[in-house]
């Protein structure tokens, strides 16, 4: 709460939905211990009247023996912890399972969408059974790789994302691509592509039934090992205008969109995305007003 106060003072303007992120519990009894923890938070982001995006990541689990009882627990026990139903806000159960990320040291890396589509919708059910007011996110990332491919070495045509969304009808409320430049050559329109993001959103249900958003930013520095690439205050600013650009196409074509901005200095091991200080923090300011003015919702992280 205390950095979303500081970026609402520096953007001069509030913002209503804060990204968090937090772990799948590993079995049903450290559901049950995890949840007290889980519901404090909430209950202080009810309090400021934030909206909480919970990135729910199975980090070190074995993607294809998740047992679904670990959810029921622990949505039953935020119940149980006093959560009411407006405190629960948007979950990303299972982000990002087009990148070669999850699942445990023998099986890392695993994308098997069959896989992905079983947790999520088991997941989501459970989520809903307990909390039938909460939104379910489908965050998948621009760019997607066959299972094991940890080097990231051979990248999938950019349509094959869609294959992550055969998912039962009226679990998921909002679609997200996420993407991020790691070059001055990157454009938005490839890293955040509205037409990637209007055809998974039309295949999820329509403008009545999903909306749509980017997880996105730009950096002013990236890691060597990755690219080394720097960026001036100018060049991210052609970068959050592309961003803006592709949100409005989706806007045009009948969806809600909200934009997240991530904003974390994530060096040395990355990139830095933060706008702390100088020209940075202007443009940002800029795109943030441009945003608010075209009626996208705006939300923004910082660790």
């Amino acid at each position: 709460m205390r950095v979303l106060s500081k970026h609402e003072k520096t953007m001069e303007r509030g913002f209503d939905r804060m990204m968090l992120f937090r772990d799948i519990p590993d079995s049903v009894v450290q559901a049950e211990r995890a949840a007290p923890a889980m519901a404090a938070t909430l209950l202080e982001y009810k309090r400021f009247g934030i909206e909480p995006l919970v990135i729910f990541e199975p980090q070190g689990l074995d993607v294809n023996n998740i047992d679904p009882a670990i959810f029921t627990a622990y949505f039953k026990a935020l119940v149980a912890h006093g959560v009411p139903p407006d405190a629960i806000g948007t979950w990303s159960l299972f982000p990002e399972p087009n990148l070669p990320l999850w699942s445990t040291d023998s099986d890392l890396g695993n994308t098997d969408r069959v896989a992905f589509g079983r947790n999520l919708e088991n997941s989501a059910q459970a989520l809903k059974q307990s909390f039938p007011q909460a939104k379910v996110m489908l965050l998948l990332d621009s760019a997607t790789y066959a299972s094991h491919d940890v080097d990231y070495a051979h990248k999938r045509p950019p349509e094959t994302m869609l294959e992550y969304t055969n998912i039962q009808p009226g679990l998921v409320d909002e679609f997200c691509i996420q993407g991020f430049p790691w070059t001055n050559e990157a454009r938005a329109k490839d890293f955040v592509s509205a037409d990637l993001a209007l055809a998974a959103a039309k295949k999820l249900g329509g403008p009545q039934k999903v909306k749509v958003s980017f997880n996105t930013g730009t950096f002013s520095q990236v890691a060597a090992p990755i690219s080394g690439a720097t960026a001036t205050a100018a060049q991210r600013e052609q970068n959050l205008n592309g961003i803006l650009e592709q949100a409005k196409i989706v806007q045009q074509n009948g969806f809600a969109v909200a934009v997240n901005i991530f904003g974390a200095d994530k060096m040395p091991d990355e990139a830095n995305w933060s706008y702390v200080g100088g020209p940075s923090t202007e443009k940002l300011k800029a795109f943030i007003q441009a945003a608010a003015r075209a009626g996208i919702r705006l939300s923004i992280f910082d660790e």
